[in-house]
């Protein structure tokens, strides 16, 4: 009976290991792209999002309050290429998390933002110091007019700075 006892508990304890989280389990974004808890711990990088942006939809005159975070890290690129192609990249990986609520009392809702984005933003001129981005992020929400959240960030080889945010209604899809 011992003899059968042991590797039973044995079974179990690793069973019960081997069905706790992991640092490798899928984290699913809005747009669909599955990325590890271990390539978001990479980005070490975060810019606080906290303010007001307009709400787009025309017959609200309000704000709608954002929430979150971006994390990220930017890693420069070299390449062999004859000139006068690029001759390097910033390689800008970034993870959004945000909540978004609307200043209204017809809209209660917490509209969500979940996204993975790896770009690269290629240095065209050598004299240039300023770069941007301009990324597109679609708001998870069950407001019938589909939002996007558009960031324009400014980019160089340390850190990514927030130009601009704004709220846009995305009439393609609707």
């Amino acid at each position: 009976m011992k003899a059968l006892f042991f590797p039973l508990v044995a079974l179990l304890f690793a069973f019960f290991i081997g069905c706790q989280s992991s640092i490798t389990d899928p984290v699913v974004t809005d747009n669909g792209i599955s990325a590890n808890k271990d390539f978001i711990s990479t980005l070490t990088e975060v810019i606080k999002l906290q303010g007001t942006v307009d709400d787009p939809r025309p017959s609200f005159n309000s704000g709608v309050e954002i929430n979150g975070e971006i994390r990220y890290s930017i890693k420069t690129i070299y390449f062999d290429s004859p000139p006068p192609a690029p001759q390097s990249a910033f390689k800008v990986q970034l993870y959004i998390d945000a909540e978004l609520k609307a200043n209204c009392a017809l809209d209660d809702e917490l509209w969500t933002i979940n996204n993975v984005s790896q770009d690269l933003v290629y240095k065209t001129d050598p004299a240039e110091s300023e770069y941007y981005l301009q990324k597109t992020f679609s708001v998870q929400s069950n407001c019938p007019n589909p939002m996007d959240l558009v960031i324009k960030f400014q980019v160089d080889e340390n850190q990514l700075k927030v130009v601009s945010m704004m709220l846009v209604s995305n009439v393609e899809n609707w």
